[in-house]
């Protein structure tokens, strides 16, 4: 999940910036998945989409963020997942309401008790 498109400075340089003033990102930049923030290709970590910081410390340093922030890759990965579990099982509530089927119905057609 490459995302391309110029999302905004990079985080990484906007520090560096305080006492390098001249540093220029290296386009594109992209939002990492782990921490939402923008990164550029020089800044990039060893996951595809995820910037080269320490998400671990950085989810650890920022409690009140924590509900969109991801301390590691696997984490996302996992929360990923998940949510397509979720979608999956919305969907077969969805069916069930559009046959007429009550859900225990369609749980015994399933093999599910």
């Amino acid at each position: 999940m490459n995302q391309n498109s110029n999302v905004g400075p990079c985080h990484v340089h906007n520090r560096m910036r305080l006492r390098k003033p001249h540093l220029k990102d290296n386009l594109p930049t992209q939002l990492c998945l782990l921490c939402t923030r923008a990164f550029c290709v020089d800044h990039k970590g060893s996951e595809d989409g995820v910037c080269e910081i320490d998400h671990e410390t950085y989810y650890r340093n920022h409690p009140a963020a924590q509900e969109y922030l991801y301390r590691t890759y696997e984490d996302w990965k996992k929360d990923g997942e998940q949510m397509m579990v979720d979608e999956m099982s919305g969907n077969e509530a969805e069916l069930v309401v559009d046959r007429g089927e009550t859900e225990s119905e369609a749980l015994g057609r399933h093999g599910n008790f």
